[in-house]
């Protein structure tokens, strides 16, 4: 399992924002990132062959807080979806993401909050499994 902090922990690696945070933001800041766990979780995965799931699906909700300029907003948010695309085989604090499967065909337009234009992009980490 990825923990919502170890996902912001790696997407601060990318350098695409100003700053990350996990939860409520009670200042609405330009160029910032919120990690959130998905609302609606995935369906539970069976194995059909009888042995024992051995990876862990995490769902995460990113909210990408632009900026007041629509189109740099825009160009932000999908940075980092392509950041996100084709990921596969690498580490989040010592466990294996075996790859990313992004729920969209793009960020999400969620128009704006105090005229900072806002996007999500959401995802599930497959992982290995805890121990």
């Amino acid at each position: 399992m990825i923990y919502l902090s170890e996902a912001r922990d790696w997407v601060r690696t990318l350098g695409l924002f100003d700053g990350y945070w996990i939860g409520r933001l009670s200042v609405k800041r330009e160029n910032t990132l919120g990690v959130y766990p998905l609302r609606q979780s995935p369906p539970r995965r069976e194995v059909l062959s009888g042995s024992e799931r051995n990876y862990d699906v995490t769902g995460i909700h990113f909210l990408i807080h632009g900026g007041k300029n629509k189109d740099e907003a825009e160009r932000l948010a999908w940075d980092f979806y392509h950041a996100l695309e084709n990921r596969s085989a690498f580490m989040i604090n010592g466990k294996t993401v075996y790859f990313i499967r992004l729920l969209y065909d793009g960020p999400i337009d969620v128009d704006s909050d105090h005229e900072v234009y806002e996007y999500t992009v959401q995802a599930e980490f497959f992982s290995e499994r805890n121990a």
